[in-house]
C-alpha cells in the first residue's frame, strides 16, 4: 500500500495522477475535502514492484491540465494489508 498524508486547505483545486514506477495507480482530487486538517488515503500498489528494505520505488504526482499537484504532506510504503 501507498499511504499519502494530505493537507487540503489550499485555495486552488488539485487534481493529479499518482504514478508509482511509471504506472498510474490513482487519480486524486483535492479541494477543501477537509479544510484546516490533515488526512490520509491509501492506494494499492501495482503487482510486481521490487520488495525488501533496499527496493527502490519512485512516486510522482502529475497535475491534470489547469490544476495543481499539491497538498501532499508525507507518504510511505506499507508492507502487507494493515
Amino acid at each position: 500500500m501507498l499511504e499519502c498524508a494530505y493537507w487540503d486547505d489550499e485555495s486552488e483545486k488539485g487534481e493529479f495522477d499518482i504514478m508509482v514506477n511509471e504506472a498510474k495507480i490513482a487519480t486524486e482530487t483535492l479541494f477543501r475535502n477537509r479544510p484546516g486538517s490533515f488526512f490520509e488515503r491509501r492506494y494499492p500498489l501495482p503487482p510486481g514492484l521490487p520488495r525488501g528494505k533496499s527496493a527502490r520505488v519512485t512516486v510522482k504526482l502529475l497535475a491534470r491540465p489547469g490544476t495543481a499537484a499539491g497538498g501532499l504532506f508525507g507518504l510511505r510504503v506499507i508492507a502487507g494489508d494493515r
